[in-house]
């Protein structure tokens, strides 16, 4: 398994079995699906075609029995007459017998026997004008199972009667004898109730097989039990179904004209024959390719590994230094990944020689360079000595600036102590202005009574003045009112003097009547006094109103005013709010900046501290930094002496790259 040959044969031959059988598989499933189609297809047409045949035939003997029924005598219901045609016309066809039914149903037969057939369904529809074909069933006359053909006997338009013509059961089976799909399938009918009319197996017939009856008993029937359902339910299609252990295909489609259901089997196996034919020769080919695949694969394996072998060879040369052979040109012209491989060999033997000999020059180099680093560490040596003598200076100007960056330290306390300060009167401030605020709110909620006390008084005074308004109407009604009674006292004046005129012409007979017209006189003359009185009263109420309405006139212009100042007050209190509020929001920023200041200004103390820190450690830094350059001197003489041990070295590498061979 380690050798890429036998992967190669291994993995494609997997891969070639694995496509062709899915491949086959495929192929053959395909074919199942086509032929079963196929043969549904054929089935159905078939069911079709022998539902058609049986019409025909029935069709045929319908219209002989028809014929026998348009005669003259025997349209004239005269049995005499009738008998002699109908024992010619059972010689000279088909039918076992044949009758001639009254109207009252009574039958009378060519072999002189009569029956009374009003009950049969097939006659009934007969004597009422239709042609029509019974159901199987056993003849009370022979004793055989038969069928009938009824048709209706017509005179002058009307019924008269019906021609009957019995046919055996066998008449049904020798239609459907030579009928069936392939060598192992059959024909056969049901009625609609799933009874057996006609079959190859005469014995299922005359037993009167029914599947769906029988089911109940014996589960081997429930198939063909559900078979026969599916088939009275549609009455023409494909199904399947399992009887005596095989497999079956079933086409049915009805019989028209009749009561009956044409059925064509076919056997599955016999269906799928040719299927199984293919899925042997595509197991024969399958196998076949796959041989060849494999010896394919072991001549392409072997031209492929065979070029890797020599590749690994030359690289093991490659691994023991040795890079004199070139590959050969013939793998190197290869244009597949071969010749790449060999190209890319090529290249690292040529690139192998060039770096080896640049590694050898290099070396060279590198003794001279080591020459010339002893003489530069000689002369850093000095330049050392002038660095330690300017990094004293250094820490003393750094001792300086620690001490000046304490001193700013110191001031920038005492800025902050002052910012402090600062803080705590902006907080004082900010207290004062919110009691400040509590009070405008408080006024403004004054205000705001006061408008609203206001605007009540403002609407009691618009409503006295509307009463006043109606009572100065009132009282001038009231004025109009008196005049009309002024007016009728003096009228009722007039009316009692010319009645004291008239009493006194007429004399002692208008004596009375002159009473009566001094009474009225009296009370005319109160009515006058009583006006007079009213009127006075109603001057001075109308005097009084329109004094009234002058004073609330000026009560509403004060009332206005006042309304007026309220709101001017309201107004001057809300701006004081907002600017209070204002204030307020101007008070926090000054807060913040205050806090932000003492933010900084501890920002700026620790920047100080830390640069006061920085300063002394730079002081330390310096000192340190001195003894550094010392040991930096003495270890730029040992660089000195490391130049001197890099020459051996580059002496040594001069000899390693002498091994390999170029």
């Amino acid at each position: 398994m380690k050798s890429i040959k036998t992967k190669l044969i291994l993995y494609f031959s997997t891969l070639m079995m694995l496509s062709l059988t899915v491949l086959g598989v495929i192929n053959s499933n395909r074919a199942s699906e086509s032929l079963t189609n196929e043969a549904e297809k054929a089935l159905k047409s078939l069911s079709f075609e022998a539902a058609k045949l049986v019409e025909t035939r029935v069709e045929t003997q319908m219209k002989t029995l028809n014929m026998i029924s348009m005669r003259e005598d025997i349209k004239t219901m005269d049995w005499t007459a009738q008998k002699a045609v109908i024992e010619n016309q059972v010689k000279a066809t088909n039918f076992i017998d044949i009758g001639v039914v009254q109207p009252d149903g009574k039958a009378y037969y060519a072999d002189g026997s009569t029956i009374d057939l009003s009950d049969k369904d097939y006659v009934s529809k007969a004597l009422k004008g239709e042609a029509n074909v019974s159901d199987l069933f056993i003849s009370n006359i022979t004793n055989d199972i038969v069928f009938m053909y009824a048709t209706p006997i017509e005179r002058d338009g009307k019924v008269v009667g019906a021609l009957i013509g019995s046919r055996s059961w066998k008449a049904l089976s020798d239609i459907i004898q030579d009928l069936g799909y392939g060598d192992s399938g059959y024909a056969y009918m049901i009625n609609n109730s799933g009874t057996v009319v006609a079959h190859p197996d005469n014995q299922k017939v005359l037993d009167q097989r029914n599947a769906i009856v029988e089911a109940k008993n014996d589960p081997s029937q429930a198939s063909v039990a559900q078979l026969f359902e599916k088939i009275l339910k549609e009455k023409e299609g494909i199904s399947s179904y399992s009887y005596q252990d095989k497999d079956l295909y079933a086409g049915y489609a009805p019989v028209r004209g009749t009561n009956w259901i044409m059925i064509i089997t076919a056997d599955k196996s016999e269906v799928l024959y040719e299927a199984v034919q293919l899925q042997k020769f595509t197991i024969v080919f399958v196998t076949i390719v796959i041989i060849i695949a494999i010896v394919l694969v072991y001549i392409i394996g072997s031209s492929i590994t065979k070029p890797i072998i020599f590749a690994a060879k030359h690289s093991e040369k490659i691994a023991a230094l040795d890079i004199t052979q070139d590959v050969p040109q013939f793998y190197i012209n290869k244009k597949d990944e071969i010749g790449a491989l060999s190209k890319a060999i090529q290249t690292i033997t040529y690139s192998l020689r060039d770096i080896i000999g640049q590694i050898s020059d290099s070396s060279q180099q590198v003794s001279t360079a080591s020459e010339e680093l002893t003489a530069t560490s000689q002369q850093s040596a000095k330049v050392a000595e002038e660095i330690s003598k300017t990094i004293e200076e250094i820490s003393r100007s750094a001792t300086d600036q620690a001490k000046n960056t304490e001193e700013g330290a110191n001031k920038a306390f005492l800025l902050g102590k002052s910012i402090e300060k600062d803080q705590e009167h902006m907080n004082d401030l900010n207290e004062a202005v919110k009691r400040v605020e509590e009070v405008v709110e408080k006024g403004l909620e004054e205000v705001d009574n006061l408008y609203r006390i206001t605007e009540e008084s403002s609407e009691a005074i618009r409503e006295i003045y509307d009463i006043i308004l109606k009572t100065n109407d009132s009282s001038n009604k009231i004025g109009e009112a008196s005049g009309v009674i002024s007016r009728i006292a003096e009228q009722t004046n007039l009316l009692a003097l010319n009645a004291a005129i008239e009493a006194a012409r007429a004399g002692e007979a208008g004596r009375g009547f002159s009473v009566v017209a001094e009474e009225i006189r009296k009370l005319a003359e109160q009515s006058s006094a009583s006006t007079k009185m009213i009127d006075g009263m109603v001057n001075e109420l109308q005097s009084n109103s329109k004094s009234a309405v002058l004073t609330m006139e000026k009560v509403s212009d004060i009332s206005r005013q006042q309304r007026s100042s309220v709101i001017n007050s309201r107004e001057k209190y809300m701006s004081i709010s907002q600017a209070m509020s204002e204030a307020m929001s101007a008070l926090d920023k000054l807060i913040i900046s205050g806090q932000d200041m003492q933010n900084m200004k501890n920002e700026i103390l620790c920047t100080l501290e830390s640069l006061s820190s920085i300063a002394e450690e730079n002081s330390a830094s310096t000192e340190e930094m001195t003894a550094t350059l010392e040991e930096q001197t003495a270890s730029i003489e040992e660089i000195a002496y490391a130049s001197e041990s890099l020459s051996n070295l580059a002496q040594s590498l001069q000899s390693i790259i002498m091994r390999f061979k170029v």
